[in-house]
């Protein structure tokens, strides 16, 4: 907190400094401060750090006639209504000759003394009053900024660079109907009032009281004493219709109310803690209704009390109605500016704007609006070099004064803005935007500016574009908040801490380069439409492992235009010691990510990196047995690089594979690129691998003894694309016999099959095929007492542990 009161306090003025001379040339350094309005728009120390840090305000330095470093410290003094309030010197800065933008100013420019020391030595009130608010206090402050040459023996040709600007506290609401004094009888009037001016994105809570005033009491006792006949806090709404659900008003009796305004967040600061004055009426029955020819006697009609009404009131058409008159015609607007000391009139027509029958003396408005012309203000409020012209000026019940206009500049032309302005007596407030698709582009060798609006803010009449960024060929998340196209060197901040995702392949979120942080300025070429830049970013290279949440290697960059994009990625930020990506039939365990290579090609504008990693093989099918090869891994443009892997130790998986288990005695892959960026995640995708094995069966206890004991070799097992097939060599099995029944045997003369199963990146689906060469000999019934059985010879099965099969020609 206390680091952004001192950016406020200590950056808010027009800096012009000048640097040394030395004994053989005349040096100068100039310095500016761009865009610091003489009324800021809002007094708080988060905007106005804001405003400094993307660049609606924005410091320079132009070293010039020099052809070596300066060493120089800057002097600043800030003064509230004529009193100092700080006066402090910075660390000494060297600066080449050129042109510098110091931006944020805090960042280039450091101070002796610590901020802690700095804000502990301000007066006590103003201290607490900034700490507890966040805001300003109202007055006009001055900063002063001069810079002295570091060694005492340089000759410094120095000219102090000051600004003035004032801070001013949103003013209360001004009540607007029914008018102080007047005579009410309608039971469902409408009080209204003016809305609070506040910074742009401020929630304003009104709260409305009104109260029975007694007789011989005064509204404002009546306010403090009084129970409430009504109160009712709204939101962002500047009228009440008094409704018929509420408690009703008593005939012949006076009522006090009274608007209190305050930030929904109680966070703003407002005058006279935002209580508008108090207006009373009399509620009355009936009351004197007036023919259409009486009313012709209405001098005047006050819209906003102390700032607009309207005369000249004899050519207007009136229609009478049950309750009110409605008008409509020509009149005058009367605009009384108290700051500027000014009274204004314009011509207006009336559109229906309706005034209750009753007290034409001080008219109650009840509906309606007036048209008036501009001319008379665009002469009076705005500049004669203004770019802004108001087209539209007009008072609406319940609104206030509002007005509407176009921008005209030698960049864009005319161009009609949307958004409304306030007119209030101390002039105009808000903002008017024209809004267009590549109104201006300026284009680099990896960064595009292109200026979509042109803005003017009011009350400081400042004229600026915002814009759209694009770089490494993708649009930012970020825009620029404030281009001035009136300086011959058009700058611009750019600070982004919004994260932006830069796929590094065809499938997005595979391996993206991330980007948190990006700070730094630009400028722009007003004659050829280029930029040129120097930004810094902080972000990270990241994957998506499977048992954790994103996470990869960080990454820091420096953009300079005219050299290539520097990148330096180290260091991970995975939170597991080996993050694990799925590749289909195999996983890997990723450990000692580095990068070999970083870059963005600038002619064929795509990215080239290769990221090395050591690397452990996990194999689901393989009951996640796991291999870490002794050459390393690589991430690049076409995807993994996968080593070379021969193996044939005892560490090779055993697995079950549908009542058979296989035990692998060699695994060979040659070495591969995975197209990992090209991979849909669907599949096992392209491993290729050979292997053999030996075979037994896994379950035993159906089985004969002899065949249980029973162990065959692989000679020529495969993967393919997630296919894992593999046969067994033919084995004659010798004696092994299985009685059964009465008499009955199987006799097992040789084994042969095949094993295979399907991988589909998720799911295994395996199977085996085993073939027992088989005779029969026949007991009984197919043989007698002392006779010798039939015997045939079959090709039986071997099913999840169970013999099966069908004989035939058995007699």
């Amino acid at each position: 907190m206390i680091r952004k009161i001192l950016s406020l306090l200590l950056l808010a003025g027009l800096l012009t400094v000048a640097a040394p001379t030395n004994l053989y040339a005349q040096q100068s350094v100039q310095v500016s401060i761009t865009g610091i309005p003489p009324i800021l728009s809002s007094p708080f120390v988060s905007e106005l750090e804001n405003n400094f840090r993307t660049g609606i305000y924005q410091v320079q330095l132009n070293y010039m006639g020099g052809t070596a470093p300066i060493d120089v410290y800057f002097t600043l003094r800030l003064t509230k209504d004529g009193q100092v309030i700080l006066d402090e010197r910075s660390r000494i800065i060297a600066y080449d000759p050129g042109f510098y933008v110091l931006s944020p100013f805090f960042d280039e420019v450091t101070f002796e003394r610590s901020e802690e020391e700095i804000f502990g030595d301000i007066e006590r009130t103003l201290r607490n009053q900034v700490l507890q608010s966040g805001a300003l206090p109202e007055g006009t402050y001055t900063i002063t900024i001069d810079v002295r040459a570091a060694d005492p023996g340089v000759i410094l040709s120095s000219m102090p660079g000051f600004a003035t600007f004032m801070v001013r506290y949103p003013q209360p609401p001004i009540l607007l109907t029914p008018p102080d004094q007047a005579e009410v009888n309608l039971p469902n009037t409408i009080f209204t009032w003016t809305p609070v001016l506040a910074p742009g994105g401020t929630s304003i809570d009104y709260d409305f009281l009104i109260v029975e005033v007694f007789p011989r009491q005064n509204p404002g006792d009546a306010l403090l004493s009084n129970r409430a006949h009504h109160e009712q806090t709204l939101s962002n709404l500047t009228t009440l219709p008094y409704g018929q659900d509420l408690l009703p008003f008593e005939y012949n009796t006076t009522y006090a109310w009274q608007v209190t305004a305050r930030d929904a967040n109680d966070a703003i600061p407002l005058k006279n803690d935002g209580k508008s004055d108090i207006y009373s009426f009399e509620f009355r029955r009936g009351g004197i209704t007036l023919n259409p020819r009486t009313i012709r006697d209405l001098r005047e009609i006050v819209l906003v009390p102390g700032f607009a009404k309207i005369v000249n009131l004899e050519n207007i058409e009136v229609r009478e109605t049950a309750n009110s008159f409605e008008l409509n015609g020509p009149a005058t607007m009367v605009l009384e500016f108290s700051d500027l000391g000014t009274t204004i009139e314009s011509s207006a027509s009336l559109n229906n704007l309706a005034v209750q029958k009753t007290n034409l003396t001080n008219p109650v408005i009840t509906g309606g609006s007036v048209d008036f012309r501009a001319t008379e203000t665009n002469e009076v409020l705005l500049r004669p070099e203004s770019p802004v012209q108001l087209t539209r000026l007009q008072y609406e019940f319940g609104t206030g004064i509002t007005a509407t206009g176009r921008i005209t500049t030698e960049e864009f032309g005319r161009l009609d803005a949307s958004g409304q302005l306030t007119l209030t007596s101390f002039g105009l407030y808000g903002e008017l935007i024209a809004s267009g698709r590549d109104l201006i582009r300026y284009d680099g060798d990896i960064i595009s500016i292109a200026v979509d609006e042109v803005v003017a803010r009011f009350p400081d009449q400042s004229v600026f574009a915002r814009a759209s960024v694009e770089y490494f060929g993708e649009p930012s998340p970020c825009r620029i908040a404030a281009i001035d196209l009136t300086q011959e060197n058009v700058s611009a901040n750019f600070w982004c801490e919004q994260p932006q995702l830069f796929p590094l392949g065809p499938v997005a979120d595979r391996l993206t380069l991330n980007l948190n942080r990006t700070t730094g300025y630009l400028l722009l070429n007003r004659d050829n439409r280029t930029v040129t830049y120097d930004l810094q970013s902080s972000g990270v290279v990241t994957f998506s492992p499977v048992n954790s949440d994103p996470c990869g290697i960080r990454a820091y960059s420096r953009l300079q235009s005219g050299s290539d994009p520097e990148f330096s990625l180290s260091g991970s930020t995975c939170t597991v010691p080996e993050p694990e990506l799925n590749l289909g039939f195999a996983h890997l365990l990723l450990r000692n990510i580095q990068a070999e290579r970083f870059a963005w090609n600038l002619s064929s504008r795509e990215w080239d990196f290769a990221i090395r990693f050591d690397a452990g093989l996990k194999v689901p099918v393989y009951d996640n047995w796991t291999y870490s090869p002794e050459d390393p891994f690589r991430i690049t443009n076409d995807g993994i690089e996968i080593p070379r892997i021969d193996l044939s130790t005892a560490d090779l998986p055993g697995y079950d594979h549908d009542g058979v288990r296989l035990r692998l005695n060699r695994l060979a892959m040659d070495a591969f690129t995975f197209p990992w960026f090209r991979w849909q995640g669907t599949d096992a995708g392209p491993w290729n691998l050979d292997f053999s094995a030996s075979a037994r069966f896994s379950d035993i206890q159906t089985l004969p003894v002899c065949l249980g004991e029973w162990e065959m070799n692989i000679t020529d097992g495969r993967v393919r694309n997630g296919e894992i097939s593999a046969v067994f060599d033919t084995q004659n099995l010798g004696s092994c016999r299985m009685p059964f029944g009465s008499g009955h045997a199987l006799s097992f003369t040789q084994i042969s099959g095949s094993v295979r199963s399907s991988y589909d990146g998720q799911n295994v689906e395996s199977a085996a095929d085993i073939d027992l060469r088989t005779r029969f000999d026949a007991g009984e019934p197919f043989t007698c007492d002392g006779t010798t059985g039939n015997t045939t010879d079959a090709t039986l099965n071997i099913r999840n542990g169970l013999i099966s099969g069908e004989l035939t020609g058995v007699q």
